[in-house]
């Protein structure tokens, strides 16, 4: 027999069960801990409105009140309360009473909107109070002749203009009891008070300003302390042995437990290696930002080959600046009882340790003119063209005689010499005519001849002859910018040294020997230039044409082919220009040419004092080169307008050069604002006389006849100079590169490809 279930007992047993739970509930809400309930609030049962509504109905009555009794006081009375009220209130208050209904409603405001903030009501109603009466009683104080007789504050027909009766009495008892001196600094003292009763606390505004001194100061030692970190870590990249010393000194725990308590300011995230830089102390921090200020630049090294070191009393010493070893150093002095000794290092620079043995390409590795193409064009022939272009004109109706001309490699110049009273334009009008006459591809007029009051016309050679770099680079003098450009049309060899100019335009279409030209002029700097001298960071967007450089110990970084890292490598260039400079401004060097001539002056004393002698590095060039401006302001054209006008505008005194080309040279590549602040410029043959002009600002490069015929057009000449452009072959430049590349290997800092884009915005 199956058995039956207790009902009784079972519930018994659920009443039991409940009402421990209930216990429980109630046990655990009340000690705060969690139950199936807890109390929000200790609200009486049976209370209509909980304290929250009964502060909002306080609020919005003295908001009433306030509003009423400014009207009150404000306009003339049109009843029976308002105008007892009003009377009242002038007498009671004087101008107080105007002042009155503001203090109410600040109270009002409180009950409404601050009542879950630190404000309390209550507090702000007697601060506000006790600030009212304050003045009120000032009111009376000032009133005339109160100060000899107190009781004058009582007039009946002058205190509703001060401070009336309740300011009156006060005022009465003050100057009684005090004198007006002294009851002037209790009103001021009392007017404090209140203030600080409605929550405004003195010491938490001086705590502020504390605090906020001390942000400043950490920000300076935090950026102290990231260029310190950012010179050391260059030159350990360069430097195994001080690498490994680095690393046996630092723990990285007390790091990151010296970081872990120091705020990073929300406007200014530091990069992850500064975050794990040792905080420095105030002198400290001081020292290491005069330093980088004086000494800033780094300096990276080509390989890493074991240095060699000078023996004798003539050693140079080159002091690693590092957070660390100043830290303990600091804190031994500091354990010893003495001050620390500030001494005077050197901190790497920016420049590249030249190699040892490093040797330039040899001038044989270019190709040069054999003897029959330096006389392409013969006599003969070019007095032949000369009499059909005098014939030419006679047809046309212009008088003129060919008096002369000059052969180039590319275009002859013929001299016409015009009649008095003939304009010039009769004969520029006739550029095509005289094109058809000759059977040439273009013709260029343009009046008059430098010198001379000659009409110039230009008229392309039947033989061309090509303008090897080795032929115009050979005899070249002058600094490591020195850029052949090629030859003029008196054979003339044109170079320019890219430090003076100091940047340059290039504007040309697919074929016409731009890419040619950007070649010849990066190939004029590496036979001549070394690594420690001369930087490049080379923007290819198209990706073919700049490939065969990767590798040169001469690169910063790769040859750089994404729009993005290439906006960021021109941002950094921009960084890079403001450290340099205020370097020099430390300095008292207005260049970097003053600069390096004082870092060789620092170490000819070196060799003097070795001790104490403070050792700079010089500074190398740098020089960037973009390839295709088009595509990069079609990505990011706003970083990459603002980078390359400020590079413009400042960089020349920093050392740093630009090199800009595109095959578009419309107003939306070149803009206004980057073409106005590159005033050298290069066209070679464009599609119409308005790419000309965006260019050059002059038309004429439309009717060059492309492989190298190009314009030059700088600030001192007075119009654009004909050029026949530098050839040089991928062979040559492989052999170049080869040779580089035996004598170093390259330091890429790919860093640069990840700073922070600047932007106009």
């Amino acid at each position: 027999m199956a058995r039956q279930p207790d009902n009784r007992s079972r519930g018994a047993s659920q009443k039991g069960k409940s009402a421990s739970t209930k216990r429980s509930s109630a046990q655990g809400a009340v000690k705060g801990k969690p139950g199936n309930y807890q109390k929000q609030a200790p609200v009486q049962q049976g209370a209509l409105l909980d304290s929250r509504t009964k502060h909002d109905i306080a609020g919005v009555v003295l908001a009433v009140l306030a509003v009423a009794l400014f009207i009150t006081a404000l306009l003339p009375p049109d009843g029976m309360v308002t105008s007892l009220l009003g009377a009242g209130l002038h007498n009671a208050f004087g101008i107080g009473a105007y002042v009155l209904p503001f203090f109410l409603l600040v109270v009002a405001i409180t009950y409404l909107l601050r009542f879950d903030a630190g404000l309390v009501p209550a507090r702000t109603a007697l601060g506000s109070l006790i600030i009212f009466l304050t003045l009120l009683t000032l009111l009376s104080m000032l009133m005339p002749n109160a100060e000899v007789d107190p009781n004058i504050v009582f007039n009946p027909l002058t205190l509703v203009n001060y401070g009336g009766y309740c300011g009156g009495a006060f005022a009465w008892v003050l100057l009684r009891l005090f004198g007006f001196t002294v009851s002037l600094i209790i009103i001021v003292g009392l007017f404090v008070v209140g203030i600080l009763i409605i929550g405004f606390s003195i010491s938490a505004a001086f705590e502020r300003i504390r605090d906020e001194r001390r942000a400043r100061e950490e920000a300076e030692e935090s950026e102290a302390a990231l260029f310190a970190r950012m010179n050391l870590a260059h030159t350990q990249n360069q430097h195994p042995l001080a690498r490994r010393r680095l690393s046996q000194r630092i723990d990285p725990r007390k790091i990151e437990g010296r970081e872990s308590a120091r705020p990073t300011p929300a406007h200014a995230p530091l990069p992850e290696e500064a975050l794990k830089t040792r905080v420095l102390d105030h002198e400290q921090a001081k020292e290491a930002q005069s330093l980088t200020r004086k000494l800033g630049p780094r300096k990276h090294k080509l390989s890493d080959a074991p240095e060699t070191p000078t023996a004798g009393a003539h050693e140079q010493k080159t002091v690693l600046f590092d957070a660390e070893e100043v830290a303990a150093k600091s804190d031994k002095a500091e354990q010893a009882g003495k001050k620390p000794k500030k001494k005077r290092v050197a901190v790497p620079s920016a420049i590249p340790q030249p190699l040892d043995g490093f040797t330039l390409p040899d001038f044989n590795l270019l190709n040069v003119s054999s003897a029959e193409n330096q006389h392409a064009e013969t006599d003969a022939s070019l007095k032949i063209v000369a009499q059909n272009l005098e014939d030419t004109l006679h047809d046309f109706g212009v008088d003129a005689d060919v008096v002369g001309w000059v052969a180039g490699p590319t275009v002859t110049l013929f001299k016409v010499d015009l009649p008095s009273g003939v304009r010039v334009n009769r004969v520029s009008n006739l550029t095509d005519d005289i094109a058809l006459a000759l059977a040439s591809p273009g013709v260029r007029i343009f009046a008059p001849i430098p010198g001379t009051n000659y009409v110039g016309i230009e008229v392309p050679n039947q033989v061309r002859q090509t303008v090897y770099l080795g032929d115009v680079l050979k005899g070249t003098k002058g600094g490591p910018l020195q850029i052949a450009i090629g030859k003029d049309v008196e054979g003339e060899c044109i170079v320019s040294d890219l430090a003076k100019m100091p940047h340059l335009l290039i504007g040309g279409t697919t074929g016409s020997g731009k890419s040619v030209s950007i070649n010849a002029m990066i190939m004029s700097i590496l036979m001549r230039a070394t690594p420690a001298e001369v930087r490049f960071i080379m923007i290819d967007p198209k990706s073919v044409e700049f490939t065969p450089y990767n590798g040169i110990p001469h690169l910063y970084v790769p040859v750089v082919t994404e729009a993005r890292e290439a906006a960021s490598a021109l941002a950094w260039a921009v960084a890079e220009m403001e450290r340099r400079l205020k370097v020099f401004s430390g300095l008292g060097a207005r260049n970097i040419g003053q600069y390096n001539a004082k870092a060789q002056e620092s170490k000819k004393a070196a060799e003097k004092d070795p001790e104490n002698a403070e050792v700079l590095e010089e500074l190398p060039y740098i020089v960037i080169i973009i390839d295709e401006l088009a595509d990069l302001m079609m990505n990011v054209g706003k970083e990459v307008e603002f980078s390359i006008s400020r590079l413009a505008q400042l960089a020349r005194a920093a050392g740093i050069h630009l090199i800009v080309a595109t095959q578009r040279p419309s107003t939306n590549v070149v803009t206004g604002l980057i073409k106005a602040n590159i005033t050298n410029r290069i066209a070679f043959n464009v599609a119409s006389g308005i790419d000309s002009r965006v260019v050059l600002d002059t038309p004429g490069a439309e009717n060059l006849i492309g492989l190298g015929d190009l314009l030059l057009s700088k600030p001192e000449l007075a119009k654009p100079q004909r050029i026949q452009g530098c050839f040089v072959s991928e062979d040559e430049i492989a052999a170049v590169v080869e040779h580089l590349k035996e004598q170093g290997e390259p330091e890429y800092h790919n860093d640069i490809l990840s700073t922070n884009l600047i932007t106009l915005g």
